[in-house]
Parts: structure tokens; sequence; C-alpha cells
């Protein structure tokens, strides 16, 4: 099969792009070229911004794809437009989206809409938020560079705009919290950074026993490329996390583990804690994810997980860069605490 992908030269798109190539398939990777990029041998590549898909029409039908891939469908003014010149294109489109869309995480980040805590994993098919703009209001707590950007995200939006295009086949994919080498998001940076000065690891209670769905970057494009092109994959939704979702005490002793960690995580309940060094969010809510669907097309994890935090870590020390203001706040905030328990 040959398959158009929009986006598809960083971390989980990149990831991808290696899947489909590795599964015998041919891809075309329309792009901006801002990023450099190790695209695998034989990519076509096409540049161009998704705003203006329209003017390469021509160009990619003369390319002959069966099927696309949109990686970077963030809002609705984004996507409708390119749906419809993709629906001109190809019968089918697989489409990246996350597990922002469930109930659970209005939940988690208090939109009273969503109402109340609820222990159940999200199903694929389960209850999807109510709220609308997940980050609007978060502001405070998103890099300066993001804030304008993510006031109009929303992946429930952008499912329904691609939905409503017809002749086009469309399959999502909601994905977890994902890491691996050349996460920009850097999962493992700030307790890996702790753990390498040796100190001890400051969680408050609520955190420790917080449960979040996550995957490896890896996985995350195998399972992409996998809804992108099996034929029982077709409009379907699907969903893809680890088969258990860990603690975040243990997501930081697994961390520990990988780097040679000798240090202990320091449990503190939240109430003798400043506000800065508490959740954030409402973490009587997990966010946790079960994915059936996506394993009954034959998708398994590459690597044991420890495997893969493993790799994750390698790189991430030696992308560690110094902490920013914020970040060497947080951390004489939690040596205070520490010092302070003796």
């Amino acid at each position: 099969m040959k398959v158009l992908v929009l986006g598809g030269t960083r971390f989980i798109g990149l990831a991808a792009v290696r899947a489909l190539v590795a599964a015998g398939h041919e891809v075309i990777c329309f792009h901006r070229g801002q990023t450099a990029a190790e695209l695998p041998d034989g990519v076509i590549e096409v540049l161009g911004d998704r705003a203006r898909l329209g003017e390469h029409r021509d160009e990619l039908a003369a390319l002959g794809p069966d099927a696309a891939l949109d990686m970077i469908a963030m809002t609705v003014a984004d996507s409708r437009p390119v749906a419809e010149v993709l629906a001109t294109l190809v019968p089918r489109v697989a489409v990246a989206s996350s597990c922002d869309v469930y109930r659970s995480f209005g939940v988690l980040h208090g939109k009273p809409e969503d109402g109340e805590p609820f222990v159940e994993p999200a199903q694929e098919d389960g209850p999807l938020r109510v709220s609308r703009f997940p980050y609007r209001g978060l502001e405070g707590k998103l890099p300066p560079e993001k804030q304008a950007f993510l006031r109009d995200y929303d992946k429930l939006l952008v499912e329904a705009a691609y939905r409503e295009v017809e002749r086009l086949e469309v399959a999502t994919l909601r994905l977890p919290m994902v890491y691996g080498p050349g996460d920009p998001q850097a999962r493992t940076a700030s307790y890996l950074r702790r753990q390498l000065l040796g100190r001890d690891v400051l969680l408050a209670e609520s955190l420790a026993g917080w449960r979040g769905c996550r995957g490896y970057v890896d996985d995350a494009g195998a399972a992409l490329a996998l809804v992108a092109t099996h034929p029982d994959a077709t409009g379907g939704t699907f969903a893809v996390a680890e088969p258990s979702a860990q603690t975040e005490l243990e997501w930081v002793r697994a961390i520990g583990a990988a780097c040679g960690w000798q240090g202990e995580v320091v449990v503190v309940p939240d109430e003798e804690l400043p506000e800065e060094l508490r959740a954030g969010f409402d973490a009587r809510q997990d966010l946790t994810l079960v994915s059936p669907r996506i394993r009954a097309l034959g998708f398994a994890e590459g690597l044991p997980r420890a495997e893969a935090i493993a790799r994750t870590v390698a790189w991430q020390r030696e992308a560690l860069g110094d902490p920013n203001p914020e970040e060497a706040e947080r951390l004489t905030l939690e040596q205070a605490v520490l010092s302070k328990r003796g």
C-alpha cells in the first residue's frame, strides 16, 4: 500500500513512517521541510504547508496514494479543509488522536461538566469529554510558546471534523502519553534530573498512587501504521496504551532503575507541601486506557517496558540541559521540604 503521511518527520510521526516502511508499505511524506529528519530510504518527500494542501493536490494525485495518515491535525481550522482535499485523493485516512478526548481527562483537570472522579479505565468507545478545548483555563501551567496554539486545540473536534467529510473512511487512534528517544515533552527529564544529581525524589501523596496511560514511541508508530493500512481498521475508533498503567511512584522507580539511581522516593502528604509541589490536577482521577481493538488487529509492544524506559533514559541523559527558571525554583522548594523532614 502507498500511504500519504502528513507530518511524519518528528517523534511519533517519524516512528509511524519507519513502521510503515518496515511493514513493506511505500510512503509519501508531506511536510514543511523545517525538521531535519532521518527518513527511511525510499520515502518520497513533498514539501508544503498543510494549510495549502489543495495547491499540491495534482502533484500528490500523480503519486497514487492508497491511504493517508494525518499526524498533525490539532484544531478544526486545520482539519476540515485538509480532510476535504484528502477525500479527492484517497478512500481512507487514519488520524492521530489522543486519550485527552475521554471524560476522565476532563475530570482530571477539574472541568465541572465532566463530573466526579470514577474508577473504570477508558474503553475505546467509552464516555467522552463534555467539556471542549481541554487546555483553556490551564494557560498558566503551559509554556508561553504553546499557550496560543493550545487555546484552540481539541482532538474531539478534529475527529468530528474528519468524520463529517463524505467519501472518506476515517479511522482514529487515540494515543497515550508517549515517551521515547526524541520526546519533545521530555517526559522522563524531571525525575531523571534529580536522580542524576543523586537526590531523593519527592512526590505528593496524591500523585504517588496516580496512574497514567503511557506508551513507547515505536509502539505508537507501529499502532498508527496498523490503523492506517489494515483492512479491518477502516473507519474504526482505536486506542493504544501499555497493558498495565504504572503509578507515578512506579514510573519514578523505573526511571531510577534505568539510570542506576540509589536514592529514595519520599512521599509527602499534600497538606505539608507548598502549592507548587502538589499534583496540579485532581489525582483522584486516573487516566487509564484499554486497547483490545488494536490488539485484535495483531498489535503488540515491541520491547519489554523496562527496555523501552532504559532506551529513553539513555537518550534523555545525553539531551538533558540546564533546568529552566521554573524547574530550578521547584528544585529549591523540594530541597527545602526534604531538608526539613531530615
